[in-house]
């Protein structure tokens, strides 16, 4: 890493200054995730309700889960291995799948037709998103029969790799 950046230089711009922004402005790369939120959603469900929903439910976790069984064992099993496993291949799935139908079809305006801007920029997308997270607890069931840690392990997979 030392040798890469003493050989390449890096794609810097001209130095920083507050009194213009860049057309357009970007977020930092840990923001990432919010900026893309924010060009397929609501601001308000993007940058504000999402992010809370998430902070609240992986702060509920030691809550919900109070079982000492596999407290210290990563993945809590073998079966939470596979659990992992499944939980992250469904989500980079589902995340290609959403990216690919958001690119090439999408809600074009012809669809949309007069329907108001809060179906398709808030309803819809927040059911997208907890409708593919109780497809995933549906799935996780129906293959895996898990233990309440071992579903919150795929969840909380299925968070990371979302994110």
């Amino acid at each position: 890493l030392l040798v890469a950046a003493i050989l390449v230089n890096p794609p810097l711009v001209e130095l920083a200054n507050p009194t213009v922004t860049p057309n357009p402005a970007k977020a930092p790369w840990y923001f990432l995730n919010l900026q893309e939120l924010l060009l397929h959603m609501h601001p308000s469900l993007a940058g504000v309700i999402v992010p809370s929903v998430a902070l609240v439910l992986i702060a509920a976790i030691p809550f919900v889960d109070r079982s000492p069984l596999g407290v210290g064992i990563l993945f809590t099993s073998d079966k939470g291995k596979r659990i992992a496993i499944f939980s992250a291949i469904y989500t980079v799935i589902v995340e290609f799948a959403l990216i690919l139908f958001d690119a090439y079809i999408g809600l074009s305006a012809s669809l949309r037709g007069d329907v108001p801007t809060i179906v398709y920029e808030q309803i819809i997308p927040a059911m997208i998103i907890v409708g593919f997270a109780i497809l995933l607890v549906v799935l996780l069931q129906m293959f895996f029969k898990p233990t309440r840690r071992e579903l919150v392990v795929g969840l909380f997979t299925a968070f990371v790799a979302t994110y």
